[in-house]
């Protein structure tokens, strides 16, 4: 894990969910999740009390705890990132890394809004 710029981690995550038409992250009743691609996944928690988030199965686990105002990320199941605006730690491997992911939130991005 290293140590990452937090900030611009956070901002990647509005940018993504802005142009992907997600609604502000506090209206969730709790975490806001999404998979990002086959590889990735994230869930934010925009709430002041810590909030309990299901992992998709390939993570091993039903749920995890995720603390207030916190980015959860996961890559190819395993536990990639965990941030505040302000600090955090993130894997430094070469397919999980801080600049893979933000790689990822821009190409699902780039697809725009989903259609319903």
């Amino acid at each position: 894990m290293v140590d990452v710029d937090a900030m611009a981690l956070f901002l990647a995550l509005a940018e993504y969910a802005e142009r992907r038409g997600v609604p502000p992250l506090n209206t969730f009743a709790g975490c806001w999740s999404e998979q990002i691609d086959p590889t990735w996944w994230v869930a934010v928690n925009a709430h002041r009390e810590e909030q309990m988030v299901s992992l998709p199965p390939e993570c091993g686990k039903d749920e995890v705890p995720v603390p207030p105002f916190t980015a959860l990320v996961y890559y190819n199941g395993w536990p990639a990132g965990l941030f505040t605006p302000h600090s955090g730690a993130f894997a430094a491997g070469e397919g999980a890394n801080p600049a893979t992911f933000t790689a990822a939130l821009d190409r699902r991005a780039s697809e725009g809004a989903p259609r319903g």
